[in-house]
């Protein structure tokens, strides 16, 4: 018989030469120094409350490989909020004691009282995880049961301030066609999503779905 089982959580990084994978644990990185970020030059803005979301990688020595904006819905933010992210300064992930190259998200919450935005690694006490609630199983392929492939594939995915699913990369991979199924199953899910004081916010998660015969 076959089971499919599907878990998520707080997303690490993916696993490969350079950027590693921590499900099985390790330290994200940590943001050193950023520069506060002011209100755009608009007075109807001063009040208005935002948070960038911006997803980055930091290699092994501490240096910046890349910094993406994960917001779907453009805002007067974005650019000076991605600009003060890309100038940080962080330390590298760790594993077993080991410097790592690792994926995190940095978040810039304008709290709608004009004051500048401060980039954090931690979304706050505000912050309510993703839901799913559309989240269909992926079918066994006759590649894989012809193969007797059984295993988990690992996903790593931003839940986008629709609920939607996108930006989706395999971690952990499993032959047969399993990891594509896995993929157009996890593109179908659909989620209440993360929200930040009440903000819907975009969000990276992981699942494993789990193809074993009993």
């Amino acid at each position: 018989m076959l089971t499919v089982s599907a878990w998520a959580q707080a997303a690490g990084s993916p696993g490969d030469d350079e950027v590693n994978d921590l499900e099985r644990g390790g330290t994200p990185p940590r943001l050193l120094h950023a520069e506060a970020v002011s209100y755009p030059d608009d007075a109807s803005l001063a009040r208005t409350r935002h948070t960038c979301v911006i997803s980055v990688v930091v290699g092994r020595d501490g240096k910046l490989r890349s910094a993406k904006l994960e917001n779907t819905r453009p805002s007067p933010f974005d650019e000076s909020a991605l600009e003060s992210v890309q100038s940080a300064t962080f330390s590298p992930a760790t594993r077993d004691g080991q410097a790592v190259g690792a994926r995190t998200q940095v978040w810039v919450e304008f709290r709608g009282d004009g004051q500048p935005a401060l980039p954090s690694i931690d979304p706050g006490p505000g912050f309510v995880r993703p839901r799913a609630k559309v989240s269909p199983i992926p079918e066994y392929t006759t590649e894989a049961r012809k193969q007797g492939i059984q295993g988990n594939v690992l996903l790593s995915f931003v839940v986008t301030e629709d609920g939607a699913v996108s930006d989706i990369l395999v971690l952990r991979h499993l032959g047969g066609g399993l990891d594509d199924q896995a993929v157009k199953t996890v593109q179908q899910w659909r989620f209440d999503p993360a929200t930040v004081d009440g903000e819907a916010v975009p969000y990276r998660i992981k699942a494993a779905m789990s193809f074993n015969f009993r």
